[in-house]
């Protein structure tokens, strides 16, 4: 009895101080267990950013911390209008505004900084140096908006020279029964190119439950392209009044087809304009020298015998 007793006593001493130690220690283990998980985030985390290529970890934050300063010093209307042309030129690469600054900034710097980096140590005059790092800074400076530049013009002028097609194909897709969303659709299979692209867009905007008028004006607002925007305009009021659209599509595919025709006679009309220039300056200095050469040879032979 004596021994159950003292064996019970120990059980419950035990128990009672275990109990004990587990409540404080609680705060303890939870505090090291966090603590650990802690540590080892932040070690996954170094390694997944060593495991990152030497652009993602060091160059892309120098660019973004760069262009971020220019994006403070330079104009909303500058910053506005680079985000238009870049809208216009369908950024097919999904470049941002700050990306363009991007690049900019490295033809601007980075690359005179190479130059004179490779040209320090060739003997190269200061004056001379100074201002053949001015002139890439400058040519950097221009370039990006000059290649921009050509891009939204290469572009507005093939969505010019596809619409009147595009228009026809809508047409027919209409008048085979189809409304036209569903037109449109089939423009996106089966026209590849930029004015597809844009419809394509529309129509996502249009699921995403934007209102189809408004997309269709920001399209038109987007390309910013004459003979375009009046075609939406055309559609747009056709669906406001009720007017069968397919006959809107035809006389809208006539006009746009007769100013093309006109636009290329105007062309046309402006060539011998344009050789006139090359005319004069290559080919008449040569025929000069053809026709009057043997003639100024006789009169300096005849002066000198004199």
């Amino acid at each position: 009895m004596p021994a159950l007793i003292f064996l019970l006593t120990f059980a419950s001493c035990f128990t009672l101080a275990y109990s004990v130690m587990s409540i404080i220690g609680r705060d303890e283990l939870v505090i090291s267990s966090r603590l650990q998980s802690i540590s080892n985030s932040r070690a996954k985390n170094e390694d997944t950013e060593l495991d990152q290529p030497l652009i993602s970890r060091v160059i892309r934050p120098m660019l973004d911390y760069l262009s971020k300063a220019m994006m403070r010093i330079t104009p909303r209307e500058m910053v506005s209008s680079l985000e238009n042309k870049i809208n216009k030129a369908g950024n097919h690469g999904n470049l941002a505004v700050k990306d363009w600054v991007n690049i900019q900034a490295v033809l601007v710097i980075g690359i005179p900084m190479l130059t004179y980096i490779a040209l320090r140590n060739t003997g190269i005059s200061a004056g001379s140096m100074l201002l053949f790092l001015v002139a890439e800074a400058a040519m950097g400076f221009v370039l990006p908006g000059f290649i921009l530049g050509k891009i939204l013009t290469a572009r507005q002028k093939k969505i010019l020279n596809t619409l009147p097609d595009v228009i026809d194909l809508i047409t027919v897709i209409v008048e085979a029964g189809l409304g036209f969303d569903g037109a449109l659709i089939k423009v996106v299979e089966k026209k590849p190119g930029p004015l597809a692209f844009e419809f394509d867009r529309v129509l996502q905007e249009i699921k995403v439950g934007r209102n189809k008028r408004d997309a269709l004006r920001e399209m038109a607002k987007r390309l910013d392209i004459q003979d375009f925007t009046t075609f939406i305009g055309a559609i747009i009021q056709a669906d406001q009044f009720g007017v069968g659209i397919a006959q809107v599509l035809r006389i809208q595919s006539e006009q746009i087809r007769l100013k093309r025709k006109q636009r290329a006679q105007e062309r046309a009309m402006k060539v011998p304009v344009k050789m006139l220039i090359p005319m004069v300056v290559f080919i008449f200095p040569t025929l000069f020298v053809v026709l009057l050469g043997p003639v100024v040879i006789k009169l300096i032979e005849q002066f000198s015998s004199m």
